[in-house]
């Protein structure tokens, strides 16, 4: 009876060593999103993150929820995010953390350690999905909060329609408007290190996914649609029919279609520039922001 009991406690003590041996700093959090854009998540409408971590390979925090600063002066830059779990740097150890927003628990597939490997994700056009990784090794003092500098995973897209006419009283308006050979839900494989990228891959058959309408477009007054959130990875299409009207009145309606516009890539934001002129061809270019450029127009690339 006395040998079982030395044994758990030398177990006991082992587990306690792997994770709390020789505490030094309170391991902290902090967040900032990668050139964060309009209604998307930015760093000051983050209010939790979900983490994950391991100390030599130990989980020492799974799915945890870490919150905002409540110091509104601060308004969280600087200051360490709320934890309730309490861990602490060890000397020399190796770590790795990840932390995800918007991504449900059910959704994540754990790797051997319990960090996340992957996720599923059902595209709606509106949710924002992020993601980070960092890896660091444990000092005996002054460790510093761990960084989240989250990438958006999706590709954002909007069109943008043009009226060159040289009359006033033309306006045009295009409707049923579809970016096609979409991906309505994805599996994104994570990355694990630093400054990578990680992966989208389809679950189930490619299909449309529908923009708003942009109506009585005037002379010299682009109009732009909402911007929808989509899977990246696919090489997409677009589809519309253009209605062109006098004094208010529809006096010519046609469909227009072109397929393998652009394949779409993650933390990049898509202009599809539709340009009319009476008795011309449409002119659709496709401009990218890469890098979730806030600015439209500002580092836009033309791609076609």
């Amino acid at each position: 009876f006395i040998s079982m009991l030395a044994v758990a406690a030398l177990a006991s003590c082992s587990q306690e060593d792997v994770i709390v041996a020789d505490k030094g700093d309170l391991i902290g959090f902090n967040s900032f999103v990668e050139n964060s854009t309009r209604a998307d998540y930015s760093t000051d409408n983050i209010n939790t993150i979900n983490v994950y971590g391991t100390v030599n390979n130990v989980l020492i925090y799974d799915y945890t929820p870490v919150t905002r600063p409540t110091d509104v002066a601060n308004n969280g830059y600087g200051a360490d995010w709320k934890c309730d779990v309490k861990q602490y740097w060890i000397a020399d150890a190796p770590y790795k953390f990840a932390a995800l927003v918007d991504v449900p628990k059910a959704n994540i597939t754990p790797d051997q350690y319990g960090m996340p490997a992957s996720f599923t994700y059902t595209a709606d056009g509106v949710t924002d999905v992020l993601y980070d990784y960092y890896a660091t090794t444990g000092l005996k003092e002054n460790n510093p909060t761990v960084p989240f500098t989250f990438k958006h995973l999706l590709s954002k897209v909007h069109f943008t329609v043009t009226n060159l006419s040289e009359l006033t009283n033309y306006t045009y308006t295009i409707s049923n408007v579809k970016v096609t050979n979409t991906r309505p839900n994805g599996t994104y494989t994570v990355y694990t290190t630093d400054e990578g990228t990680g992966s989208w891959a389809s679950t189930a058959t490619l299909g449309d996914t529908s923009f708003a309408s942009i109506e009585n477009v005037a002379k010299g007054t682009p109009k732009t649609n909402a911007d929808l959130l989509l899977i990246p990875g696919t090489s997409v299409g677009i589809s519309f029919t253009v209605t062109l009207s006098v004094n208010g009145e529809p006096v010519s309606t046609y469909p227009y279609e072109k397929a393998n516009v652009v394949t779409l890539e993650q933390n990049t934001i898509y202009n599809f520039g539709v340009k009319f002129t009476p008795g011309e061809v449409i002119d659709f270019t496709v401009t990218a922001q890469p890098n979730w450029n806030p600015t439209v127009g500002g580092t836009e690339v033309e791609l076609q």
